[in-house]
């Protein structure tokens, strides 16, 4: 500090030999470099403090999961964990002192409403914090009520905020304490999803003319990111389209969409209810089909073959999509090609 002092001080020196430097022009001067050497003090405080702040606590950060990404729009999304230890003495706390790092100035209108979490429970009041990438950006977390924590105990919280649903730009966000660090979290637009055919889709067989509710296909859906809404399905049907005369869609015993098919190889499934992809969860979705009896019009016949199947090759995949829950995103799969579910063969 002395040093620092004192490289100022000299780099003033010839400001105050200058003969045609007026008083006003030196006060000027001076109290710029006063207010050069303020802004040296507080940042060594602020890192004085930082250090004795983490050793008054004994804690540390860390991820709050295994996501490394979170999705504009998201409320109280979990960025890092924070665990407190109280080795020696019971622990009273009015606010908690964190530091919150990114890589680009900009990603600073990405965040909002940022608490300390314990379970379902928020701790603090919100706070809107100003990281940037000089790392000068402490965000104080006050307690709603003054936080005790027991001589030889410990808590784990959850630090969590909103995230805008228009940031100014991408943003990789790092909680830190001390010299512990939580992930870092790279801030994304949306999230995705995926589909395939789940185990349980019945294996080649046949099956009678007319016969109705038969089940063709069991897709298993995934959604990375954020829940996603489905709200298309484009379908086609492989063999004979006009062999079926209607579909039904069903999420469990629940029945959300279907209709009648007028003898097209490709149709978009129609969903009469909502059917949500939870987030990192699978969930499935199934097709049943009612068959035409043989012989109707000529144009069933005994050994005809039926499936259904996702209709994603050659850019279809686009005629299927969702809304991001968070995000509130149009969102397609990402998968391109078609699937192949077993065929009925008809008798």
């Amino acid at each position: 500090m002395a040093k620092i002092f004192l490289s100022l001080m000299v780099a003033a020196m010839p400001l105050i030999a200058a003969a045609k430097v007026s008083e006003a022009q030196l006060f000027a001067q001076l109290q710029i470099l006063i207010n050069q050497i303020r802004l040296v003090v507080d940042d060594l405080d602020r890192r004085v403090q930082e250090v004795v702040q983490a050793h008054r606590y004994a804690g540390f950060v860390s991820p709050a999961g295994e996501a490394s990404t979170v999705v504009t729009g998201s409320r109280a999304a979990p960025l890092a964990k924070l665990t407190l230890n109280a080795a020696d003495e019971d622990l009273k706390l009015s606010r908690v002192t964190l530091t919150l790092e990114a890589s680009e100035d900009n990603s600073q209108k990405g965040l909002s409403s940022c608490q300390l979490w314990d379970g379902a429970k928020s701790l603090t009041t919100g706070v809107n914090p100003v990281p940037s990438k000089q790392d000068t950006g402490s965000v104080v977390f006050p307690f709603s009520n003054e936080f005790i924590l027991a001589k030889g105990t410990s808590k784990t919280l959850t630090v969590a905020c909103d995230i805008t649903k228009e940031p100014q730009g991408s943003a990789v966000y790092t909680w830190r304490l001390g010299t512990s660090f939580g992930k870092k979290i790279t801030l994304i637009q949306s999230g995705s999803f995926v589909l395939e055919l789940d185990s349980t889709t019945p294996a080649a067989r046949g099956v009678s003319g007319g016969a109705q509710g038969e089940v063709t296909t069991v897709f298993d859906f995934y959604a990375a990111g954020e829940a996603v809404e489905l709200k298309t399905l484009a379908l086609q049907i492989d063999g004979n389209p006009k062999a079926i005369a209607a579909y039904e869609l069903w999420d469990g015993n629940r029945q959300i969409g279907g209709g009648a098919l007028s003898g097209d190889t490709m149709f978009m499934a129609v969903l009469s209810e909502p059917f949500e992809i939870p987030n990192g969860a699978y969930k499935s979705l199934t097709v049943k089909v009612n068959l035409k009896p043989l012989g109707v019009g000529g144009l069933v016949h005994a050994g005809d073959t039926v499936a259904i199947n996702f209709n994603g090759n050659q850019g279809n995949f686009n005629l299927t999509y969702g809304i991001g829950a968070s995000s509130g995103r149009g969102i397609v799969p990402s998968i391109f090609a078609d699937t192949d579910a077993p065929a009925m063969t008809l008798q």
